[in-house]
């Protein structure tokens, strides 16, 4: 059985080419395992549905409508497999989630610290949605490292619009994960293709260090920062914290 989800634009233009049995999740009333959102403002709140059955309600301790497609894959394994619903639901409201997605770090004159290992223009969109239903009322600002000079060519575009609607953002230097560089791939040329696209501002940092003087000069009271990469990026926010 293949579980996957149903309103991902890939799956759809795919899945009319696969010959095996396919059980689709996601929130379009197409799908097989479908969510209707209570809450995912502070935490996930949803009804489950399978083959428009309502199974139950079911709770995350994490924001974000990516954590509930997550939860619905989960749910859709666990069925297959046999599992009873009650204990899916019990597992669910157990789990507290994994470090780097959308992990709150602490707070520091008022300006509260998450970490985000999302690398992926997707992963993006996903985190700063869910950033913005979580505080509607605060200043977003973002501190970006690319990761990979092969990612970062393969997906530039897709990385200056997810990135394009911050408020505030600063990108460092790509982290090369042992890659070597690749000719004019660099942040300073996402940083000027971001600007044209942005009525935000935006600054790019030569690495992390510098960053934290940075946001030190530029964060207020009231603030939210995310940093976001796979890299060492995560060190920014404790370096920040405990300064």
């Amino acid at each position: 059985m293949n579980i996957v989800c149903g309103d991902d634009p890939g799956v759809q233009k795919i899945i009319k080419k696969v010959n095996r049995p396919i059980t689709t999740y996601g929130f379009s009333k197409s799908n097989k395992i479908k969510a209707e959102i209570i809450e995912c403002a502070k935490k996930s709140r949803f009804k489950v549905i399978v083959d428009d059955k309502v199974l139950g309600e079911a709770q995350l301790a994490h924001p974000g409508k990516h954590n509930i497609l997550n939860a619905l894959a989960s749910i859709g394994v666990a069925l297959e497999a046999g599992i009873d619903f009650e204990h899916c639901f019990n597992g669910l409201m157990s789990f507290k989630g994994v470090g780097r997605r959308f992990e709150l770090k602490g707070e520091k004159n008022g300006v509260i610290v998450i970490d985000d290992y999302g690398h992926h223009p997707a992963e993006i969109v996903a985190t700063l949605e869910t950033a913005k239903r979580v505080y509607p009322d605060r200043r977003i600002v973002v501190a970006f490292q690319p990761h990979r000079f092969s990612r970062t060519q393969a997906f530039f575009k897709e990385f200056c619009e997810a990135l394009s609607d911050v408020e505030r953002l600063f990108v460092v230097e790509i982290y090369s994960a042992l890659e070597k560089e690749i000719k004019d791939v660099t942040s300073q040329n996402l940083v000027k293709e971001i600007q044209k696209m942005s009525s935000g501002s935006v600054s790019y940092c030569s690495d992390c260090d510098s960053l934290v003087d940075c946001l030190f000069e530029d964060l207020k009271s009231g603030d939210v920062l995310i940093t976001l990469g796979a890299g060492n990026i995560t060190n920014v926010g404790p370096k920040f914290l405990l300064r």
